[in-house]
């Protein structure tokens, strides 16, 4: 019981400390400050019930910030996908309208995926072959 105690107390302090770097880590160019906390934030929620308990009643305390994050901790999470959408989030929380270049990225984007969508089915339609015309006809 001592010994599981033990690991479950290394486990929680080795996680925060992940964290901790992550979180130091963030403003640095490149996205590898919240894929760091995340791996520290697994390993604390992993070690601990209390701590996870911790954080589940801030996730229904703070769904808006939390949540995302807890989507990213399950099997198979779309990791890339929520790491855009908070992007976009915290752009337009910090930067006037006319300053989003992500917004506008996203928005030239799906203009550009829609038109390249509509020539392949365009191109994949059949065109009539045109007929020959036989002597009678002429």
């Amino acid at each position: 019981m001592a010994i599981r105690s033990t690991l479950s107390l290394i486990g929680i302090v080795i996680g925060c400390m992940i964290m901790l770097l992550g979180i130091a880590i963030a403003p640095l160019p490149g996205p590898f400050g919240l894929p760091i906390a995340i791996v520290g934030l697994m390993i604390a929620l992993r070690s601990s019930r209390l701590f996870k308990r911790f954080f589940l009643g801030l996730v229904r305390r703070y769904p808006k910030f939390l949540r995302p994050i807890r989507r990213m901790l399950k099997k198979r999470a779309p990791f890339w996908r929520i790491l855009y959408s908070q992007m976009l989030r915290v752009e337009k929380f910090i930067l006037p309208t006319n300053w989003r270049p992500l917004a506008y990225l996203r928005h030239r984007f799906y203009f550009w995926r829609s038109w390249t969508q509509k020539q392949k089915a365009r191109s994949q339609t059949k065109k009539p072959v045109p007929r020959l015309r036989s002597s009678h006809q002429i």
